[in-house]
């Protein structure tokens, strides 16, 4: 489970990028690991409801190989085996003790996000936010910060199966008024990547989230780009 963790993250693989940027008409960024330094929260959360039901903690890296997946699917991955049925249940104390407890709430964006993204906006390129987390929780992000006024559209974990299946992706294209082959879609793990081009859009990846960049250069298909952060998008625009 570590190999995807462990690497480089400050490899640059974007001899194309500006090309790739020409051809798109919009970006599709996910959320967690991508926009929003929110992992560790995420990997607390969890922690947080295996103690309150008495069991072992999971692998960390367990948990980050999940993020991306539609919560349900999450915690049934997570769980152990002869646990694994009570994953409904696991997801509803997910869910009321994540609105309960503020310092799992807190959404802390990348620096330099909101001012990366606004410029994309200036030159003319729709933009979509793509989670597997639900719509509320997808909502709660983009609409209670800067991101309000960029977003085209969001499609959510609640509303289409998990990554790295191309249906939310294929929604948000809908949405967008945009082919899934005019997007480039920005995430930071192999579920995201492979959502993308499952949908027939081409991919970025970066550093900043669960995978690095030396895994992310393993992947095959092989993304378009890769770079350390969302924010060096804006050397090639």
């Amino acid at each position: 489970m570590e190999n995807f963790v462990n690497g480089r993250r400050d490899l640059t693989y974007a001899a194309n990028l500006r090309q790739v940027l020409a051809s798109v008409d919009a970006l599709a960024f996910d959320l967690d690991g991508t926009l929003t330094d929110s992992i560790g929260n995420i990997i607390a959360c969890t922690n947080f409801v295996f103690d309150s039901f008495g069991y072992k903690r999971p692998d960390p890296h367990l948990v980050m190989s999940t993020i991306g997946m539609k919560l349900e699917d999450s915690l049934r991955t997570v769980l152990p085996s002869d646990h694994k049925s009570e994953y409904l249940e696991f997801t509803e104390s997910y869910r009321r003790i994540y609105s309960e407890h503020p310092e799992f709430l807190i959404d802390n964006l990348f620096d330099g996000v909101v001012e990366t993204v606004s410029e994309l906006k200036k030159r003319g390129y729709k933009i979509g936010f793509v989670s597997g987390r639900s719509v509320t929780g997808v909502k709660r992000t983009v609409y209670g910060t800067a991101l309000r006024s960029m977003c085209d559209a969001i499609a959510g974990g609640s509303e289409a199966p998990s990554k790295p299946d191309p249906g939310m992706m294929r929604l948000l294209s809908e949405r967008l008024n945009v082919r899934p082959s005019r997007i480039l879609g920005v995430g930071d793990a192999a579920m995201d990547i492979m959502m993308y081009h499952a949908a027939g859009s081409k991919a970025l990846a970066v550093q900043t989230g669960v995978w690095s960049g030396d895994a992310l250069l393993r992947l095959a298909p092989p993304c378009e780009a890769i770079l350390p952060k969302v924010t060096d998008i804006r050397y090639f625009i």
